[in-house]
C-alpha cells in the first residue's frame, strides 16, 4: 500500500500519484543541509565550468568543452580606459607670435582667454618662465587634459603583423611559408581623433596654432627653444598614451602608446558652411583632426616605466624621494578628487594611481558640500 509524505493512502493502481508522492519524500535540502547525492551534484557542476567565476575562468584554460554545453565563461568586460596627450614643448615666445599675425592673439593678457590658455598648453616652458601662465593650466601636468576629457573616439591603432615569405611550388604544388619580417611597429599610421566641442572651440584653435607652428618652423620664419635646435628635436612631438583599465576604473589592464605624436590636419573649414535651413552650425558639436604616428607599442612592461617617467619629466617632486611627503594619495572613487591630481602606475600592482598635493588635498576635504 502507497502512502505520500503525510501518511496519507494513495490507490495502487494510481502510478502518477505514486511518483508524485516519491518526489515528494525525497529531500532535496533538509534543514539548511544537503545529502550526499546533492553534494555529489554540486561539485560535478562546480568542477564543469558552472560555479564561481574564477572556477568558470579556470576549468576554460584547463581542458576541452567536448559536451558542447556551452561556455560560461563571461565576456572581457574592461574599461575603455583613459587617453593621455603629451604636451609639445613649442616656442611661443613674443618674438616668435609677432612673425606670424595668426599667432598675435595668444599675447592677450586674459589668463583666461582662450588664446592665452592654448599658450600655457603648449609651451609649458615659456609659460614658467616667462609668466604667461593660466589659472585653469597646470603648468607642472605633463599632459593635455582639455584633450583627454572631451575625446570621443580615436581610431586607426595599426595592428602588428609579420611579413612572410613562401617558396616556390614543388613539383607537386607544395610551399612552404616561414616568418621573414618583424613583428615590432616602427612604420608611420595616420590617426582620427575626433572631440567634444565645447565653447569658443579651444580645441579647434589650438590644433590650428599646432600645426600653424610647424608649417612656420619648416619654412624657417620661427625659430625652436636653443636646447631643442643643439639637440637636433623637433620641439612639435606628442605622445599618446591608451590606458585600458578594469570595469572600476582602478587598474591598467593593457598599457600601449604611439611613437612621435603630431597634428596633421583639424576641420577648422567646417565652421564655415552654411545652411539656411539650420541656425544653428551643427558641423561643430564635434572636432575632427588627424595625427600622424611614427610607430607604436603596445602590452610592454617598459611603458609603465616610461609613462612615470613622463610624469617626472615635467614635475621633478614626483618622483619616488619626494613625492610620498609632498603629495597624498586620493582615495579610490572619491568625487571630490576629480580632475585634481598626478597620475602614476604602480609597476607592482598596475594600479592607476593619482597624487594631489597635500595643500590642494587637506583645501578639498575641509569643503562641506
Amino acid at each position: 500500500m502507497a502512502t505520500d509524505s503525510n501518511g496519507n493512502i494513495l490507490p495502487e493502481n494510481n502510478t502518477e500519484a505514486q511518483q508524485m508522492a516519491q518526489r515528494q519524500s525525497d529531500p532535496v535540502i533538509t534543514t539548511g543541509k544537503m545529502e550526499n547525492s546533492d553534494k555529489d551534484m554540486l561539485q560535478i557542476a562546480l568542477d564543469s565550468g558552472r560555479g564561481s567565476m574564477s572556477k568558470q575562468v579556470a576549468m576554460s584554460y584547463l581542458g576541452h568543452n567536448y559536451l558542447g554545453v556551452g561556455d560560461p565563461t563571461p565576456l572581457n568586460t574592461d574599461n575603455v580606459g583613459m587617453t593621455f596627450f603629451v604636451r609639445p614643448r613649442l616656442n611661443l615666445s613674443y618674438d616668435n607670435i609677432i612673425a606670424d599675425r595668426r599667432l598675435s592673439g595668444m599675447l592677450s593678457d586674459d589668463p583666461y582667454s582662450i588664446p592665452r590658455i592654448v599658450r600655457a598648453y603648449l609651451d609649458p616652458d615659456g609659460a614658467k618662465r616667462d609668466g604667461y601662465t593660466s589659472p585653469v593650466v597646470d603648468p607642472d601636468g605633463a599632459f593635455i587634459p582639455l584633450l583627454s576629457n572631451k575625446l570621443v573616439s580615436l581610431n586607426g591603432w595599426p595592428d602588428p603583423m609579420i611579413d612572410t615569405y613562401t617558396t616556390k611550388k614543388g613539383r607537386m604544388n607544395e610551399e612552404q611559408s616561414q616568418y621573414d619580417g618583424i613583428y615590432d611597429i616602427f612604420s608611420a599610421h595616420d590617426l582620427d581623433a575626433n572631440f567634444r566641442n565645447t565653447v569658443n572651440d579651444p580645441i579647434g584653435y589650438m590644433m590650428s596654432v599646432w600645426c600653424l607652428y610647424g608649417s612656420l618652423i619648416k619654412e624657417g620664419w620661427i625659430d625652436p627653444y636653443v636646447q631643442y635646435i643643439i639637440r637636433n628635436e623637433m620641439d612639435y612631438n606628442s605622445r599618446i598614451w591608451r590606458l585600458i583599465l578594469d570595469p572600476g576604473r582602478r587598474y591598467v589592464q593593457r598599457i600601449g602608446a604611439c611613437g612621435a605624436a603630431i597634428p596633421v590636419a583639424d576641420s577648422s573649414a567646417a565652421a564655415f558652411n552654411f545652411d539656411e535651413s539650420k541656425p544653428f552650425n551643427r558641423d561643430l558639436d564635434q572636432i575632427s583632426t588627424r595625427w600622424r604616428i611614427m610607430g607604436a607599442s603596445y602590452r610592454d612592461p617598459r611603458l609603465v616605466l616610461v609613462f612615470n617617467e613622463t610624469v617626472v619629466f615635467a614635475n621633478p617632486t614626483m618622483a619616488d624621494k619626494y613625492r610620498t611627503s609632498l603629495y597624498v594619495k586620493a582615495p579610490p572613487h572619491n568625487i571630490r578628487f576629480s580632475y585634481r591630481g598626478y597620475p602614476r602606475i604602480d609597476p607592482h600592482t598596475m594600479e592607476l594611481e593619482w597624487w594631489i598635493r597635500k595643500d590642494v588635498y587637506t583645501a578639498l576635504t575641509s569643503q562641506r558640500y
